[in-house]
């Protein structure tokens, strides 16, 4: 609908789940959505017990934006890491 036409909108963990469904949401409104993640690439849950990597990377979710037409970015940092901050 182009509602969001113009403007850009940062969604946090957007590079799988909830945060990658929202992101596609506000590029379909017409955002520029900066996909965020602690990584480029797939990166451990912080959920208690889980130690691999689960899939969903930054350039996933701006490939999937992309390709319905939308305009998204990139960009990785560890917030817990204090030195990223």
């Amino acid at each position: 609908s182009g509602l969001l036409q113009g403007r850009t909108a940062l969604v946090t963990g957007s590079s799988r789940g909830i945060g990658r469904a929202v992101a596609r949401r506000l590029a379909a409104e017409g955002a520029t959505v900066a996909v965020t993640a602690r990584s480029h690439t797939p990166s451990p849950s912080t959920r208690a017990g889980v130690t691999e990597a689960i899939p969903g990377t930054i350039d996933e979710t701006i490939a999937l934006i992309e390709a319905a037409g939308g305009s998204a970015f990139g960009l990785a940092a560890d917030l817990e890491d204090a030195e990223a901050r």
